[in-house]
């Protein structure tokens, strides 16, 4: 799962945000009725494989949505070399 959040994200720097946006809608759809999401999923069967709740892809989940976000209102993200100041702090 986290794998997949790391594609959109990586989607979204590299220009197809519609294509990050319709991968992040089919890996959100995968989430149980709390929003919370297995460590890996089955291919095949669609069964939950792994630890739950697993962390790693909430986060990966939140980075992808926030790249999604920057990539369409034009603001760079903070990670991004360019979008840090001479201070080492990002801007606005």
């Amino acid at each position: 799962m986290a794998c997949s959040f790391w594609l959109v994200e990586a989607l979204a720097r590299a220009g197809p945000v519609d294509e990050a946006a319709a991968t992040m809608d089919a890996m959100v759809s995968q989430a149980n009725d709390l929003g919370l999401f297995c460590e890996e999923i089955d291919p095949d069967s669609g069964a939950w494989l792994g630890n739950v709740p697993q962390a790693l892809n909430h986060l990966a989940l939140i980075n992808a949505a926030e790249r999604i976000r920057r990539s369409t209102d034009g603001r760079p993200a903070r990670r991004d070399p360019a979008a840090v100041g001479s201070g080492g702090s990002p801007r606005s």
